[in-house]
């Protein structure tokens, strides 16, 4: 699957209408993607529908950069956008949504694989002809 990143910068920049572009540049909305086409490439379904995929990379892709912007305003503003908290966790349950269709693997609602899930014993049951003659 080839997907241009950059092109998907527009989608993030949009979403995030309230911050500021001195406060977010496009450099970092396209580390931001690249970081989300990475994990996102390392959990999905081998044949992940490509918009889905794609849908997956840009919500996750404003869920980091609106974190991003966030630290970043807590670090030299000190201070934080009133709906910070609030708009945060809408995009990390819209990032999980979109994630959550395509993903091979569990994952928690913070985002990350769900490792206990994973290593969940699994129960199978079979049958088989018995060796213990009936008529004894």
């Amino acid at each position: 699957m080839s997907l241009d990143l950059s092109q998907l910068i527009l989608e993030v920049r949009s979403a995030l209408t309230e911050v500021p572009e001195e406060y977010i540049g496009d450099h970092q909305i396209h580390k931001d993607l690249k970081r989300a086409y990475t994990f996102i490439k390392a959990i999905a379904i081998e044949d992940a529908d490509e918009d889905l995929f794609q849908l997956a990379i840009t919500n996750l892709g404003i869920y980091y950069s609106y974190l991003n912007y966030t630290g970043m305003a807590e670090r030299i503003l000190e201070t934080l956008p009133q709906t910070a908290y609030l708009r945060v966790g809408t995009f990390r349950e819209i990032a999980l949504a979109s994630l959550q269709l395509i993903s091979s693997v569990p994952l928690k609602s913070d985002l990350t694989i769900d490792t206990k899930s994973l290593s969940s014993p699994v129960m199978g049951v079979g049958l088989t002809s018995s060796t213990v003659d009936s008529e004894e």
